[in-house]
This record gives structure tokens, C-alpha cells and sequence, in this order.
């Protein structure tokens, strides 16, 4: 694959936004639409399986990671404009926070609620990420992505079958190249002071002084209150395990105090489970997604 980027051994700790992670075999980083689909195709013929990472936000790596092929979509930056249908279109590797300041700067609502938001917008779209009350799913029009054999297809927002915290692309493996939002034209100053009001509240809240997962585990609305309270409310906050935590601001947030292992994580989450359903009777669904030292 001398047309895609790669590394060998390359740690899975630089692409995650826990800092976790052991040496993979192989990392493809494909820079452009052309690179992923050789690279897909390629690894399809080769019946090589992999995995995919795009900003690595709500993910734990294995500390042993040496049997894995990783395909990192975090290159595949970009973006254009359709001024006519108030449409914008953003490579899959392209951050969060930065489709919500390129909004900004055309003028468009939409996005706001993903400034500051870490990852990219392909990782966002596959989890249907939310915050402050809007989701993916409000703002995508559409999505061109590839199936395993690297054929290109779009899917429009009702193909992507949203739910809570998931999409068609969980179930189907396809990978996300690009994402279409559809926004509305705003006077850029009232969308600058809601941009604003989000970032002094994520600084506020200190949300990312530590390496964190994010949400560790889901919300059950029908509960009445969030996994974060369940878990504050059940003593929580703070506790540790070797390097990882329950984080003092959010309960729900994991966070990583400098050297956690892998490990350290998965024993944390299960002392969690164990203690809210001891205290609680409620069982806690993982929202963060569990990559296993094989495929």
C-alpha cells in the first residue's frame, strides 16, 4: 500500500482521547477520498480485518494491541459549501469544533452545540453525538460513506436509522468519508454569543483537564435522571482504580490521572455497575465502545 500513509507499531495511546492504548501492528492514516477507498478495497482482498478510529473519543484500546490493523480516518480533512442549499460538507477526519467555527465563519446555525466537542465529525455521525440538548441526527442531511469492498454509497439521514447514541453504521461497518450538514443562515452575532456561552461552560465544568472517554455509560431517560447523577448519588465521584477515575465534575465521565491502563478502566466500570446495582438495582448500559486485543 505504498499510496497510503501508514505506521508500524504505532501506539494506540496517541489516537485515542483517553491516552490509552498498546502498539498496533499497522495504522493506515488514507488523506483523501482516493486513499480510503484503495486502502478498503485493499484490506478486503486481502481479508484483512480491522478496525476503525476516527478522533478516538469514546473509545478504550486494548493495552495489547499488537494483533490489530487500525484504519485512522483523522487525515481526511476538508470541507465545501453549498451556499445555494445552506449546505456543508465535511470530510470524515475533519474535528467537531472546527465544523462549528467554519459555520460560524459562513454565517450558518446549526453546529454550535459542537464547539469545543472533541473528535471528528465522522466519529460524531456514527455515534449520533449529543450535547446540550441537539444530536447528529438534527443536522445531517446526509452521508457518503463505503461498504467493506470500498463501493461508494450516500445515505440520507433517514437511511442512517439514528437513534439514542447510535446509527445505521454501528451495525452495517461502513465507513463514514463524508458528512453533509444542512444549517440556516444567522446573524453571526448571536451565533458567536451561543458559541461562546457553550465554551465557558465546558471550561467552567474543567470537562477535558484530564484524558477522558466522555460519557462512560448510557442515559435511561425513562430512570428520571441521568447515569451521571445515578452514580454521583451512589458515592462515586473521585473513586479510583490504579490511573483511572470517576471524574470529580461528571460521574459519568472516566477520566485518565496519567498512567491507566486499559485495564484500570474496565475494572472501574465494573465496580460501578457492581456498586449502583447494589445501591440502586439499576444496571448501567456502556455507552464507551470496547476495542478487544483480537478481531
Amino acid at each position: 500500500m505504498k499510496n497510503v500513509p501508514y505506521k508500524e507499531n504505532y501506539s494506540l495511546a496517541e489516537l485515542t482521547s483517553l491516552k490509552i492504548g498498546g502498539q498496533a501492528k499497522v495504522v493506515y492514516f488514507p488523506e483523501n477520498e482516493d486513499q480510503l477507498i484503495e486502502i478498503v478495497s485493499w484490506l478486503y482482498s486481502n481479508h484483512i480485518k480491522y478496525i476503525v478510529l476516527g478522533g478516538g473519543c469514546n473509545i478504550l484500546a486494548p493495552d495489547d494491541a499488537s494483533r490489530l490493523t487500525v484504519l485512522c480516518t483523522k487525515e481526511l480533512k476538508g470541507h465545501s459549501l453549498d451556499p445555494k442549499y445552506n449546505t456543508l460538507t465535511c470530510l470524515a477526519g475533519t474535528l467537531a469544533g472546527e465544523a462549528a467555527l467554519t459555520a460560524l465563519i459562513y454565517k450558518m446555525s446549526g453546529l454550535a452545540f459542537m464547539h469545543k466537542l472533541p473528535g471528528t465529525v465522522g466519529g460524531a455521525c456514527w455515534m449520533n453525538a449529543k450535547a446540550y440538548d441537539s444530536s447528529q441526527q438534527d443536522v445531517i442531511e446526509g452521508v457518503e460513506c463505503l461498504d467493506e469492498m470500498g463501493n461508494k454509497h450516500y445515505l440520507s439521514n433517514s437511511d442512517c436509522k439514528f437513534g439514542y447514541k447510535e446509527s445505521i453504521f454501528q451495525r452495517n461497518k461502513w465507513i463514514i468519508s463524508k458528512v453533509k450538514y444542512n444549517l440556516t443562515s444567522v446573524d453571526p452575532a448571536i451565533l458567536k454569543k451561543e458559541m461562546d456561552e457553550i465554551a465557558n461552560k465546558r471550561d467552567i465544568e474543567n470537562q477535558f483537564e484530564w484524558p477522558t472517554c466522555g460519557c462512560a455509560f448510557l442515559n435511561d431517560y425513562n430512570l428520571g435522571k441521568s447515569s451521571g447523577q445515578i452514580i454521583d448519588e451512589c458515592g462515586l465521584k473521585g473513586h479510583e482504580i490504579g490511573g483511572a477515575a470517576v471524574s470529580d465534575y461528571h460521574a459519568n465521565f472516566i477520566i485518565n490521572k496519567g498512567n491507566a491502563t486499559a485495564q484500570n478502566v474496565l475494572d472501574l466500570i465494573e465496580h460501578i455497575k457492581k456498586v449502583v446495582w447494589e445501591k440502586k438495582k439499576i444496571k448501567l448500559e456502556l455507552e464507551l465502545q470496547i476495542i478487544k486485543s483480537t478481531l
